[in-house]
């Protein structure tokens, strides 16, 4: 099976995921966070990215729900980042049919120039690779200018 066939499936136990009902009960109480400030308060305690916004994914897909999205993220994120989390609150709404913040539209969460969060691992890579991973990103967040596939909030 190919990579596209494993996402499928991955995508379709994401969605048949039943959402648990009630408020997700937030970093305090959970050490998950359940929107993108508490996500901002956890990064900084712990100082990784990737372990807090893991975290925040899984939680979200727990419960499912738009206020996970309600406020933007904040000013400790570079903007860069806050463009990524702006198309990622606007995908995973449309993924999951929920109602897609007006904040995301805000200019300030649309990069200048094209933004790779995960640039630094490409140094000294091509213009081809780069049109490659760029030809991969979802339209979603091309439109925040940044350069993301939607494979990467895959969180089983």
């Amino acid at each position: 099976m190919d990579r596209a066939g494993i996402d499928k499936i991955a995508w379709k136990v994401m969605h048949d995921q039943v959402p648990v009902q009630g408020d997700p009960p937030g970093l305090a109480d959970s050490r998950r966070p359940s929107n993108f400030q508490e996500l901002g308060d956890l990064m900084q305690q712990n100082d990784d990215f990737e372990l807090s916004w893991s975290e925040f994914l899984h939680e979200f897909l727990r419960y499912k729900q738009v206020s996970f999205f309600a406020v933007p993220p904040p000013k400790v994120f570079s903007p860069g980042m806050r463009s990524m989390l702006a198309g990622a609150a606007e995908f995973m709404c449309t993924e999951f049919g929920l109602p897609i913040p007006e904040w995301v539209n805000e200019p300030e969460f649309t990069m200048p120039e094209p933004f790779e969060p995960y640039g630094w691992m490409y140094t000294g890579e091509s213009e081809d690779d780069h049109q490659r991973r760029i030809a991969k990103a979802h339209p979603i967040f091309l439109k925040h200018n940044v350069v993301f596939a939607s494979r990467n909030l895959i969180t089983v």
